[in-house]
């Protein structure tokens, strides 16, 4: 952690101990001493990449700990789904929508600046429920390119805008996004707009009104949506479960479309990024929507839950009346929840099974598409 980003409260002395060779501090025996005065028998994570990395660090200290992926971004290595995604998507698509009034009525190209340092998921996808163009991290993009597509998108447009979605990571080849501010406490600065300076070379570039607006901090408060808090409520019960089991230094994850644990994320790694190849088209700078089909994929037979003293490939779970049961290897994403558990719950169980099954064509769409 670098040194403005420590708490103010630290003693003086014990900050000089804390000083690492590189001139940062290690915090972790804060941590652990805070751990222990609190008595915490076990320590439940919920984040993303930062969070859960040092989650890895902590479980190196012995550390009783089940991890919860959680980021707009959608990034964190092992699964393919984090919680609030669903909701920041749907909450972009909702202001893009709205704009599209004022960009239409000034004629104007808007450039909306997203969340997305590292990984471009939160702006591929709302490009891709927008039918917009999408700048991404992993792909920098000739900025000529992008101006001409988008003259010809005000051009061709009956209304006489366009607009582009841009992840805060993303930049045109040869470009450079400075940063500016004090480090966070994992060394990450801001950097600067670039919905901002989008702007300001296109409108030097083209003489057109161009206008820069954020998808950041709306997205990501306030109550969740539905898919979001489903998956929120089924990453509880099975994070509960591993703690019942002894089962510690897990994360909860979605795999293969499958509710799973895992393990947690290697720091090495990094977040985990779009596969450009397979869902960016570079040409058009947009998502791709051409040959979405793909090969059946091998069952999982991965354990979600295994009792501790379980023999191995066997799939126990504890009922919410302690009766134990056998269940199946993986529980499918549109699977009834574990919670509508229980004889007096059987219309509410029918309910919930008929609404996924007519859903399944929506989950398959929000979640799937850009599976990686």
């Amino acid at each position: 952690m670098p040194e403005p980003a420590l708490p103010t409260g630290l003693d003086p002395k014990e900050k000089g101990r804390l000083r690492t060779a590189e001139g940062t501090y290690d915090l972790t025996p804060v941590v652990l001493r805070n751990i222990a005065s609190l008595r915490l028998d076990c320590l439940v994570t919920i984040g993303g990449d930062d969070t859960l990395s040092f989650s890895e660090v902590l479980v190196g200290q012995g550390i009783r700990l089940v991890a919860v992926p959680k980021t707009m971004d959608n990034d964190v290595q092992g699964t393919e789904y984090c919680i609030g995604f669903s909701t920041a998507v749907t909450r972009a698509k909702e202001l893009v929508d709205r704009q599209r009034t004022t960009l239409g009525s000034h004629e104007r190209i808007g450039i909306f600046r997203i969340f997305g340092r590292d990984a471009g998921f939160s702006a591929l996808h709302t490009a891709y429920v927008t039918s917009t163009r999408c700048l991404i991290p992993e792909a920098p993009f000739e900025l000529e390119r992008l101006v001409e597509l988008l003259v010809d998108d005000k051009r061709y447009n009956p209304s006489r805008y366009a607009l582009v979605i841009a992840a805060e990571g993303a930049m045109w080849k040869g470009g450079q996004l400075h940063e500016y501010g004090p480090a966070d406490a994992y060394g990450h600065r801001r950097k600067a707009n670039i919905a901002e300076t989008l702007a300001a070379e296109i409108r030097a570039r083209t003489g057109e009104e161009t206008l820069p607006m954020e998808l950041t901090y709306d997205l990501r408060s306030g109550q969740a949506d539905a898919l979001d808090q489903t998956v929120a409520i089924t990453y509880a019960n099975i994070a509960v479960d591993l703690i019942r089991d002894g089962m510690f230094g897990r994360m909860v994850a979605i795999q293969g479309g499958n509710f799973v644990h895992t393990t947690l994320p290697a720091p090495k790694k990094g977040p985990r990024r779009v596969a450009v190849a397979r869902q960016y088209n570079l040409e058009r700078l947009r998502p791709k929507y051409a040959a979405r089909t793909c090969a059946p994929r091998p069952r999982r037979t991965r354990p979600l839950l295994a009792s501790a003293s379980s023999q191995a490939g066997a799939a126990v779970t504890i009922g919410l009346r302690g009766k134990a049961r056998a269940r199946p290897a993986v529980m499918p994403f549109r699977a009834v929840p574990k919670f509508l558990c229980g004889s007096s719950m059987a219309l509410i169980r029918m309910w919930w099974a008929f609404h996924f099954w007519k859903t399944s064509h929506y989950f398959g769409a929000v979640v799937l598409p850009f599976r990686d």
